[in-house]
């Protein structure tokens, strides 16, 4: 997204070379500190600034965050199933998969990780942040039919809910009958010759 956010800007780079990047600067604010202090990273983490010469906040941190700050690229390309590295083929699943949510899901679970209802969630978040809405409008409309499909689903859990509690009864009183048949055989034979005798008539 660093890099991507400025393609094709007035004021960013151009076309997949990437001409005329600018570069990226991080700002990490701290705004209840003691002291006050500025660290710059570029090859090693270095304090520029502070307004103290007891305080050692700021040297702490600047030791801490030696190093600490890397960038790695990992381009996921077509051959991406077929990749020897791990890392690509796990990015792959998790950013180039976003149409087959379910997909998605089976990874994870055969590579061990628990798919709860946060891990859902995420997913959504990433696979989301990965569509380039043309119009806002589009977007409004796309998350409004995705609320109707969820309240739908909803609703379907909620009929599936309420046939298998009238199953259970039915189960229930089915068993409770064939214990009246088997404790008064006579009587449950007597209607039974009565209704096929209204039958008949």
């Amino acid at each position: 997204m660093l890099l991507t956010s400025q393609k094709n800007d007035v004021s960013g780079c151009s076309g997949d070379e990437y001409r005329n990047v600018k570069p990226i600067l991080a700002l990490w604010i701290m705004p209840h500190m003691e002291h006050s202090f500025i660290i710059n990273c570029r090859s090693c983490a270095e304090m520029i600034f502070t307004d103290s010469d007891t305080g050692n906040a700021g040297q702490n941190l600047c030791h801490v965050m030696d190093g600490f700050i890397r960038i790695k690229v990992f381009a996921v390309g077509n051959d991406r199933d077929e990749s020897g590295d791990g890392a690509i083929r796990c990015f792959s699943h998790i950013f180039r998969e976003s149409i087959d949510p379910e997909k998605q899901i089976r990874y994870l679970e055969k590579e061990g990780v628990s798919v709860t209802a946060h891990t859902i969630d995420q997913l959504d978040d990433c696979n989301e942040a990965q569509v380039v809405w043309a119009d806002p409008k589009m977007k409004r409309e796309y998350h409004q039919m995705k609320a109707e499909r969820d309240a739908c689903i909803e609703k379907i859990y909620g009929f599936k809910s309420e046939n298998d509690g009238l199953k259970s009864e039915y189960d229930r009183l089915r068993s409770r009958l064939d214990l009246l048949k088997g404790k008064y055989p006579e009587i449950y034979h007597e209607r039974t010759s009565t209704f096929i005798g209204k039958q008949k008539c």
